[in-house]
């Protein structure tokens, strides 16, 4: 596992440095238009990586994100998506035969609505092909997550808006008001079901506007998401995780310890979450460690405690038996173990 995560590796960072391959003074164009790969998926047999490129479009004053595929040797790399809107957040299915992803590309309902600038999920086989849409969220996707069959997906949409006050933040949105207004009402978060053999979409729980994170347990039973309850950037000291029933709705907060849990990830049997925490709690910018707690409760444990640096986005192995992680150590970002 460890050497197949540098050669994938080493192949996104030949992506990189291609575009400062040329010698030449650098321009403000220039610098807007350097690829970065970013949010790397590889599929579930390791032989492919997923991962988004943002590029500049000058025309039309915006970035653009698309996805590309590369074989985890490196010998191939190509463009995977290519759209009017932008394609970013890949996911594979569980079979490794699908990619999800979230895409802002205009569509055209059965009714024959014409629509666009909300991220809808979209899936493309492994081969490629036309991408399919699979949600027709009104205020759009913001997140996703497999569930472990591949017959299905569960997605997070914010709660609709009453009629006139959608109407107003569209007309808004027309004429380019973009402001963030201080006390404006944060409405709920959704979480939807998606059977994909059905073709059919359920609201499973009304969930707060602060969630930011999900994860499925392998069982398909559950899913655990971490919340600051108001969506509020001032408020990031609060989050906790919470656990709900994929089954019935029902909700349970699974950590209040001080400071904020994030990034919940299930271990491959279900059995344990990983998760980031702070070292010193309620402190803004203190380092962050990666904790073990068990599913069905007990003591936590903290898996870089004598590491040094911060650590993030934890990754199980496939064997269960320890988490990958990100470490900001001087100045490169590394892969690391625990």
């Amino acid at each position: 596992m460890p050497r197949q995560v540098f050669r994938i590796l080493a192949a996104l960072l030949l992506f990189a440095g291609a575009a400062a391959a040329e010698q030449k003074p650098l321009t403000v164009d220039d610098y807007l238009k350097l690829q970065y790969a970013r949010s790397p998926a590889v599929s579930p047999d390791g032989g492919a990586v997923a991962f988004v490129v943002r590029d500049a479009d000058f025309e039309r004053n915006r970035f653009v994100n698309s996805i590309w595929l590369v074989t985890a040797d490196g010998s191939r790399l190509s463009r995977f998506t290519e759209s009017v809107g932008s394609d970013w957040h890949p996911r594979w299915s569980p079979d490794g035969t699908r990619l999800a992803f979230l895409s802002t590309r205009p569509y055209v309902t059965p009714r024959g609505e014409r629509k666009e600038g909300k991220a809808q999920i979209w899936l493309i086989p492994r081969d490629g092909g036309e991408a399919i849409r699979l949600t027709d969220a009104v205020k759009g996707v913001s997140d996703f997550a497999w569930l472990p069959d591949s017959h299905g997906l569960v997605y997070l949409t914010r709660e609709t808006l009453p009629p006139e006050e959608r109407q107003k933040r569209e007309e808004l949105r027309k004429k380019g008001f973009d402001a963030i207004v201080v006390d404006e009402r944060r409405y709920s978060q959704e979480l939807w079901r998606l059977d994909l053999t059905r073709n059919r979409g359920d609201k499973v729980a009304t969930l707060d506007p602060g969630v930011n994170g999900i994860d499925v347990r392998p069982d398909g039973r559950w899913l655990v998401y971490a919340t600051n309850y108001t969506g509020e950037y001032n408020d990031e000291q609060r989050y906790d995780l919470w656990i709900v029933n994929l089954e019935t709705g029902e909700k349970r907060q699974f950590t209040n310890f001080a400071g904020p849990e994030t990034q919940p990830r299930f271990s491959p049997d279900g059995s344990r979450i990983a998760y980031v925490a702070q070292t010193v709690p309620d402190i803004e910018f203190a380092e962050t460690d990666i904790w073990v707690i068990p599913f069905e409760g007990g003591e936590p444990v903290n898996l870089t405690e004598k590491f040094g640096y911060a650590a993030s986005s934890p990754v199980w192995a496939r064997d269960g038996k320890s988490v990958y992680f990100l470490a900001a150590v001087r100045t490169a970002t590394h892969v690391m173990r625990a």
